[in-house]
């Protein structure tokens, strides 16, 4: 794909799970963007700008907190910890319901692609160890699958509870 259509596709992907996680209000929107997840949040930060001028919305904004945009490795990788560990706070994170997270069908490649189209620097790490591994060679290998998985989470919850 050249940069425009690739751009274009991106920012369908990311609008499509706003829309199916109920962000395409017109309320105004703050994406929280730190070292981990720069990339993601700037994309998702200019989706929701084209999507709002075309509504005439508000603009999102970037913040310190609010959305917690993060590609599908990291996604994986709290979900990882949260079984794993018994994490709560990995769960909520993990979680694209809870989280709101419209970043999440972000593959690896995707979110390295933009960046490098951008000009940006990829992001750092997320995670550490085996667990980060494994989210990464999961999302990489078998992206189909881990979608799967994330569309089970809540009932995962009644069978491993990390409360």
């Amino acid at each position: 794909m050249c940069k425009k259509h690739f751009l274009r596709y991106l920012y369908k992907k990311v609008l499509r799970e706003a829309a199916s996680l109920g962000l395409l209000k017109c309320d105004r929107i703050t994406i929280k963007i730190n070292e981990h997840n720069e990339v993601e949040a700037n994309l998702v930060l200019e989706a929701l700008k084209d999507w709002a001028k075309r509504k005439s919305c508000p603009e999102p904004e970037p913040g310190s907190a609010g959305i917690y945009p993060l590609s599908l490795e990291k996604v994986l990788y709290l979900m990882l910890k949260a079984f794993y560990e018994l994490d709560e706070n990995s769960y909520k994170l993990a979680n694209p319901r809870l989280a709101k997270n419209p970043a999440y069908t972000l593959l690896p490649f995707e979110v390295a692609a933009y960046a490098k189209l951008k000009r940006m620097k990829p992001p750092k790490e997320y995670g550490e160890g085996p667990l980060w591994e494994i989210a990464l060679d999961v999302a990489i290998q078998q992206s189909t699958e881990a979608f799967s998985a994330l569309k089970i989470l809540n009932k995962l919850e009644l069978l491993f509870p990390v409360v």
